[in-house]
């Protein structure tokens, strides 16, 4: 989910055809809030029931924290060339792919 994602925002950042760009933040809409789902059945899944509501809280808190850095980060990257931030999104949203791919079974 995570790489549809940077693509969505690779899209999003360098293509200039409206439809296009509006196609590109819906499929993002989709695939972003269909990561928070996964992520949060599969903590769900995978903690034992005392320690369920813990494990949660640390992944919404990851959410929100991260949320803020990438705010951050994407705003300095921005000040270079605006795309610039949503090319950055397509190579994180590559590395975690890759990171769950690898590690997440």
């Amino acid at each position: 989910m995570p790489f549809f994602y940077g693509i969505a925002q690779l899209v999003f950042g360098f293509v200039t055809s409206l439809p296009i760009i509006f196609l590109a933040r819906i499929i993002a809409g989709f695939v972003s809030g269909g990561t928070f789902a996964v992520a949060f059945g599969y903590v769900s899944q995978l903690s034992e029931k005392e320690e369920k509501a813990k494990n949660i809280a640390k992944i919404s808190s990851a959410i929100v924290i991260g949320g803020a850095i990438g705010q951050k980060i994407g705003g300095i990257v921005a000040t270079a060339d605006p795309r610039y931030s949503f090319g950055l999104q397509f190579i994180c949203g590559g590395i975690l792919s890759l990171f769950i791919l690898v590690f997440i079974k």
